[in-house]
């Protein structure tokens, strides 16, 4: 994809609208940023680019940051904003769907310090954290924030941390379904190293949007007061919940790309077994980590998500708009997400009486609906990367007929001309004498999710020339 390069120095404050005119054949969400969220260039507004210098010039007082062995932040001329780690998002509230089922209770904080732990894709010197407060009933209301080195735990690196700002002040007020980003903050990272944000809720707030802490290398805390700038917190609990936060971005080389790999448990890694051993955009991300231009891998994945159907989260074609074309820098997606839709109401080989037709899916509904994912994202100038669905024969929501269904549309995909790639896991981790069935060594032992060894598997089947177009 050619680099889009700026033509002014400062940078426009007219950026690219977030929706090219009848480029949304997805449903939207139905919330919107307070800030404008960046298109595909993810270019450099005027205002940001003079809070980065600022951070430049002045720094943090007595926060010195820690050296790092590489080319100088570009300048607003050849920059722009590249998600460095991002999550799709989900509803604390509306995790547990099925019938019977229980939802998480209600978690309220008071007078507390929230610290997550991430690991980004990508390395630099100016970055800047968003904050979402989606599906909430009430504002979020943090009154100091932090960005710090994580030096194993809840720990940090004191020399690292620095305080984040936005709009200029200390803290915000987030209102219900609202997202927004802090303003460029000076900060030394690397590629591969883990970042720690920490934030202040002074007043009682009702966990709303965020991710399941089941991730690589990903962790939180939740501690008494405010600790934000503690190096070295005290009480600190473990969470099993990440609240508010939603992506980090960092100031790259205009000619950066960026991977949104898109769908289900498969590509969030959380599954099946130990989530720390890596899902494959994680070890997709570290295969890339040399290349140049340079490459940003994140993962908008959601473990029983489904291509059609809400269920687990908003269906793909409903949140695609949200988790990867308002990704910051995004130029390339990989979907790999259906079978969730072909097990759906089947247990044991057997159709469930209470399994509503309109939940089910064939062949030609679920084509229909990756069509509709891969004209929104053409319409936004995002190349296409296709994943063949992976063989779950022995699984409990396996039958001949889903068989059937899987193979029609691994047909369809593996004939597209109009993607820039078909990724074939399928053919990557299938058992060859069983071929409906995962390799042994690569089963996580429930028949549908990889190993570490088949996630490693998934990483090495994509071909990383693709990424450099």
């Amino acid at each position: 994809m050619p680099a889009d390069r700026a033509t002014a120095s400062p940078p426009s404050d007219a950026g690219p609208a977030l929706h090219a005119a009848g480029s949304r054949p997805c449903s939207a969400d139905g919330f919107a940023d307070e800030s404008p969220a960046p298109g595909p260039t993810g270019r450099l507004t005027r205002r940001d680019w003079l809070l980065g210098q600022l951070g430049l010039a002045f720094g943090s007082a007595g926060m010195a940051a820690p050296a790092l062995a590489q080319s100088a932040t570009p300048g607003p001329d050849d920059a722009r904003w590249v998600a460095a780690w991002a999550v799709a998002e989900r509803d604390y509230r509306q995790q547990m769907v099925a019938p019977g089922w229980p939802t998480r209770p209600p978690r309220v904080f008071n007078d507390q310090t929230v610290r997550l732990r991430v690991q980004v894709a990508l390395g630099g010197r100016q970055w800047r954290v968003r904050l979402s407060n989606r599906w909430a009933l009430e504002p979020l209301l943090i009154d100091q924030a932090t960005l710090g080195l994580s030096t194993g735990g809840a720990a940090l690196s004191p020399r690292s941390i620095v305080p984040l700002r936005f709009d200029g002040q200390a803290g915000l007020t987030l209102a219900p379904g609202a997202t927004r980003w802090s303003d460029p903050v000076r900060f030394t990272a690397r590629a591969g190293q883990s970042l720690a944000l920490s934030y202040h809720l002074a007043r009682p707030f009702a966990l709303a949007a965020g991710y399941p802490i089941t991730r690589e290398g990903g962790a939180g805390w939740v501690m008494p007061g405010d600790q934000c700038a503690q190096a070295q917190p005290r009480e600190a609990q473990a969470l099993d919940w990440a609240p508010a936060l939603s992506a980090l971005d960092v100031q790259a080389a205009r000619d950066t790309r960026l991977l949104v790999a898109f769908g289900d448990s498969l590509t969030d890694g959380g599954g099946a077994g130990d989530p720390q051993l890596g899902s494959y955009p994680l070890r997709l991300a570290a295969r890339v980590r040399d290349l140049r231009p340079a490459v940003s891998v994140v993962n908008a994945g959601i473990g029983g998500n489904r291509l059609l159907r809400d269920g687990v989260a908003d269906s793909a074609l409903k949140r695609f708009e949200r988790d990867v074309l308002r990704q910051s820098g995004v130029t390339h997606v990989l979907m790999l997400i259906g079978i969730n839709d072909i097990g759906f109401g089947r247990m044991n080989g057997e159709l469930s009486p209470l399994a509503p037709a309109a939940q089910l899916a064939d062949p030609p509904q679920l084509i229909a609906g990756f069509e509709q994912l891969m004209a929104a994202a053409r319409a936004r100038g995002v190349q296409v990367l296709l994943g063949t669905l992976l063989p779950f024969g022995g699984a409990a929501t396996w039958s001949e007929e889903n068989e059937r269904t899987r193979q029609a549309v691994n047909r369809w995909i593996r004939g597209r001309q109009d993607v820039a790639a078909v990724v074939d896991f399928d053919a990557a981790l299938r058992d060859a004498a069983v071929p409906q069935r995962l390799r042994a060594d690569f089963d996580s032992g429930d028949h549908l999710h990889p190993n570490a060894a088949g996630m490693a598997a998934m990483a090495d089947a994509v071909d990383l020339g693709e990424l450099r177009e």
